[in-house]
Order: structure tokens, then sequence, then C-alpha cells
């Protein structure tokens, strides 16, 4: 699937080397599972004098696991990092409003772990003078160009599965009140982006998303609330939560995620390309699925002109057999163009 994307090339070859979702779900049983006990995953290529690490993480506000990141940046010591979500002066501001850069550099870090690892590591860099930069498109965007094909509803609904799976992980689980949802949503939506895509007919108010609560996970905030002292309880709804917004399960709002991610994939790639040109040493950091997915095309763009890819675990992998079928198939496709089109210029001299 290829999307219109702002300031992509549209036709980068590269796109088409990263993993579908059935693909990436396939490709987590040869490894390292972000959703499990170890989630924490790495891959490095070089071509020449160029180098690139991808970090895979689970998304979490842990010290004790983002400390883990931290040292991985270290000892990698980048040119340029390369995160997940919004460009960090937008974070900041959104984050930190009000804050001067020097009040953001003293921060307690445990303060700036509540926002998690890619907004921690941005932070860390930044404070290090190094060159940072996103690799993804803001998910007002996503939302607006993947709206034509779901429903305000379905973006509702996967948006407060989202919020409420954000809510009940963190370190310190939080019940699901107005408070605490209108507080979350700040981060990865401004008020002058809701306006925006309200315009469009996406209605993100409160009300609007607990309409879609009770629609999509047959529940409501007030009942939830109920539930969240009971631990048992909450972990039943933690992983209801998890259930409509994972791309890999079916579903209405499940379609929804599993298109926003194949728009920052594609967009991710463009942005790796772009960067590679200009820097000699690059950390890209993402959820552990984004660098599954990625790895294929990364390979590929890094690849040494002796080697058919990059990396032997790439190669003898599950990504290595799927992009050598996907070759074999584009080389096939290519044959049979090539005899049509022979075939077709034979029968024009005969006439």
């Amino acid at each position: 699937m290829s999307f219109d994307l702002p300031n992509s090339e549209q036709n980068n070859p590269l796109h088409s080397l990263l993993l579908t979702m059935q693909q990436e779900v396939e490709a987590r049983k040869d490894g390292i599972d972000e959703y499990g006990t170890n989630p924490y995953f790495e891959k490095q290529f070089q071509q020449e004098d160029r180098r690139i690490a991808l970090l895979g993480t689970k998304h979490t506000d842990k010290l004790s696991d983002i400390e883990k990141d931290v040292a991985f940046y270290r000892q990698t010591n980048p040119d340029i990092l390369l995160h997940e979500g919004n460009d960090i002066r937008t974070v900041f501001y959104d984050v930190f409003p009000g804050m001067t850069d020097d009040e953001i550099r003293e921060l307690d870090p445990a303060v700036v772990a509540k926002n998690q690892e890619q907004i921690f590591l941005a932070w860390q860099a930044w404070k290090d003078g190094k060159v940072v930069q996103s690799w993804d498109i803001s998910f007002k965007s996503q939302i607006e160009i993947i709206a034509k094909n779901h429903s305000p509803e379905a973006i509702a609904g996967f948006l407060v599965s989202i919020a409420l799976g954000k809510l009940y992980g963190a370190e310190t689980p939080i019940s699901p009140s107005k408070a605490a949802i209108e507080e979350l949503l700040p981060r990865v939506l401004s008020k002058d982006d809701m306006d925006d895509l309200a315009k469009i007919g996406i209605d993100l108010s409160f009300s609007s998303l607990e309409s879609a609560a009770q629609k999509y996970l047959k529940t409501s905030f007030a009942k939830l609330a109920e539930r969240f002292g009971d631990e048992v309880l909450r972990r039943e709804d933690a992983g209801l939560f998890h259930r409509y917004f994972d791309p890999v399960y079916p579903g209405e709002t499940n379609a929804v995620l599993c298109d926003m991610n194949v728009v920052r994939d594609q967009h991710a790639i463009d942005v790796i390309e772009k960067a590679k040109d200009r820097y000699g040493n690059i950390l890209v950091v993402a959820g552990g699925s984004h660098v599954r997915t990625w790895k294929p095309a990364v390979a590929e763009l890094y690849r040494n002109n002796d080697s058919s890819m990059n990396g032997k675990a790439v190669v003898d992998g599950v990504d290595g057999v799927i992009l050598r079928k996907r070759r074999e198939g584009q080389l096939q496709k290519r044959k049979k163009n090539i005899a049509d089109a022979r075939q077709i210029a034979q029968g024009l001299k005969d006439t």
C-alpha cells in the first residue's frame, strides 16, 4: 500500500521492501518480540564509511528500561539521532509549555521519563549537542492522510483504545478519568491539531472519545473507573484495550493503526535515506515493530556492491527469505513484461 506523503519520494523503490503487517508478524517468531520480557533489540549496517544502528524498543516510561536505551545511545555515539514522534522542539512546546531551554535542560530525568523513551532519548541527545530529528510524520498528518479510508468513529475508537492503553501501561497505572485523558491528548495532538481535524469531520473531544469507547470497547469510562481498583479486573481491561489498537488483530480500529503505520514506515525510509547522504553515523530509535519492518529496506540502502545484502542476520533470517522471494517475483514479472512486449512488437510487424 502506498500513500501520498508530504515531502516524500512517492516512487521510492525501497518502499516495496518494507514488510507487510503479515510478514512483520511472521518475522516476530524468528526473533525478540517487543511485547515480551526482553523487548530490546538492535540491528546495525555499514556501507564503507557509512553506519546506521536501529534500536527497537517497547514504549515505556520506566527509568530502568530507559537507562538501557541511553547506554546504547552512548555506545553508538551517533552524528544524528532520529527518533519517533514529533520533532523535539514541538515536543518541548507541547510537553513543557512556557519553559526556557535552560529550564528544560535541568529537568529531573524522572519527569522527562514520564513521556516515554523516545522523548527521553531526544532530550538527552539534544542536551549533548547532537543533531536530533524525527523520522516520523505528525500524528495529525497521519490521520489526515488515512482519513479517506476510515470513518471518524473508527479513528476516535482507535485513539481512545491506545490512550487507555498508555494510561494503564504507565509505571504507575492511571485511572481513566476525564482529567487524565485530557492531560494525555496534548502529547500527541495539540488543540490546534484537534481543531483542524474537526474541520474534516473528525471529532476528538472527550465526549466523542467516550462514545467511541462505548461503541467499540463496549464499556464506559465510569465502568472502567469502577473496575480500576481491582488489579485483576484492571489487567483484563488493559488486555481489552490492546485488542482494539494492535494492528495484528482484525477490526475497524486496528485497521486505522495499520494504515497509519504504513504511512509512517514509508516516510521513515525517506528520512533515513536523506540522512545517509549527510551523516556518517546514524542512530534510529523506534518501536520494535517499525525496526523489524524496515530491516530489508535499510539493509538494501546500506548494501555493499559485492554483497546481495549487508548483514548475515538479515540474509539468513525470515526477512532475507521474504526479500529473495519478492525479488524472484519481480524478476519473473519483468521477464513476462519483456516477453509480452516482444510478442506485441512482432504482431505489429506482421500486420
